[in-house]
């Protein structure tokens, strides 16, 4: 992960936009939600996803290693 992916995170996670308890219930139920909001949780599943492709991405190393013991822990089979 780099850092200004987790700074980028981090400030959205912090600037979203907070609804009250009390009318979250009621909220919840809607289907109509402002536009803002949607670019916002669009924004913020872009960037989980971004970060969880840094988290998972293998080095060509790697790849090359799981390649040569998979070859030679099944080449007698």
């Amino acid at each position: 992960m780099t850092r200004f992916t987790s700074h980028e995170l981090q400030s959205a996670l912090q600037h979203r936009t907070r609804v009250p308890k009390r009318l979250f219930f009621f909220l919840s139920s809607l289907l109509v939600v402002h536009h803002h909001y949607v670019q916002h949780l669009r924004y913020l599943r872009h960037l989980c996803t971004k970060l969880w492709g840094e988290y998972t991405k293998k080095t060509k190393a790697e790849e090359r290693n799981e390649r040569f013991v998979s070859v030679f822990l099944f080449r007698d089979c």
